[in-house]
């Protein structure tokens, strides 16, 4: 079978996209598994009105 350049580069494109949808799923994993407190993020745990002023967006 002769590999055109249409065919390569639909692999290629294939290749990528799926590479892309690989590296978003496990940024996404490390976002969830990391530790916010830890990296100067402040959580509030507690009722929404508690939440000091500074802390407000």
């Amino acid at each position: 079978m002769k590999v055109t350049g249409s065919m390569f580069s639909l692999g290629v494109l294939m290749l990528s996209f799926i590479l892309g949808v690989f590296v978003i799923t496990q940024s996404v994993k490390i976002v969830d598994e990391m530790d916010y407190s830890e990296a100067g993020i402040p959580l509030w745990e507690g009722a929404l009105e508690d939440v000091p002023e500074r802390y407000r967006v």
